[in-house]
């Protein structure tokens, strides 16, 4: 997928617009429940760009159709991500973000940065990128675009909490309205600490970007948001644009299946 340009202010407008079941319904590449096509590969070809909450409602709608949380956490199992209904730890699959929310891993120096979560901290944990990733965000060398950070200042937030269903904001709510209204309350949680800080954090700016990748477009499965110094972004910023979602953007639609009757969001 070539990297793309941040959406201009007539694609934002056109985001907003209601969504169609037949904007959702015409892409082939989303398989009926039972195909044998992987979830991650199935949704990552019928939505190659994942940057707002129309794209991010008609992959729900998707998910649904292939079996929704069921079929999603037998793919995590059957891949080794998932055991018992919780994420694993250990190296094969190596997933990176579960093994540090976990404490198998420890980052030097993040404890201190967790630490300006406050009480956020019992739940979340502030991770950071490889050095060389920090050291080249301002490199446009093809082999930096795209794996480099995405800004001077750009960290992750992770989730101690090592639940199948938190993995990733496509699995969020999909288990029924107990799931989604913990999962609306986490979110704006993690809003509210990340902005926390960001305001302890020396050197940052007020231009704050705060994105998820979905399942299907993330490497790491385990849930970590970007928090973006957008001020200070370099080359992998605009490179990884089609696939940053705003938390915001996750959070309007999930709110909406809260209330389906009043949502131009929800697509059955």
């Amino acid at each position: 997928m070539p990297p793309t340009c941040p959406p201009t202010a007539a694609q934002e407008a056109h985001s907003k617009k209601p969504l169609t079941t037949a904007a959702v319904h015409s892409s082939s590449a989303v398989p009926p429940a039972g195909n044998s096509a992987q979830i991650s590969t199935a949704l990552r070809e019928a939505f190659p760009e994942m940057r707002t909450a129309e794209h991010y409602a008609a992959a729900r709608a998707a998910l649904r159709r292939m079996g929704g949380a069921v079929e999603l956490l037998a793919e995590l199992t059957r891949l080794g991500y998932a055991h018992e209904g919780k994420l694993t730890t250990g190296t094969t699959p190596f997933n990176v973000f579960a093994r540090v929310a976990s404490g198998v891993m420890v980052q030097p120096g993040m404890d201190k940065e967790t630490a300006r979560l406050g009480k956020a901290s019992e739940r979340f944990i502030i991770a950071c990128n490889r050095p060389e990733n920090d050291e080249h965000w301002e490199s446009g060398e093809a082999e930096w675009v795209g794996k480099a950070s995405m800004s001077k200042h750009h960290r992750f937030m992770l989730v101690r909490d090592l639940s199948w269903n938190l993995f990733n904001v496509i699995a969020f709510g999909m288990e029924g309205d107990s799931s989604l209204r913990k999962a609306v309350a986490m979110l704006e949680e993690m809003e509210a600490a990340a902005r926390m800080y960001v305001a302890a954090s020396e050197g940052w700016s007020s231009d704050i970007g705060l994105y998820f990748h979905m399942y299907g477009h993330s490497s790491v499965n385990s849930l970590h948001l970007h928090i973006v110094d957008v001020a200070t972004k370099g080359p992998t910023f605009d490179a990884l644009a089609y696939k940053n979602l705003p938390l915001t953007a996750v959070l309007q639609v999930l709110r909406a299946e809260l209330k389906p009757s009043m949502s131009k969001w929800v697509v059955e």
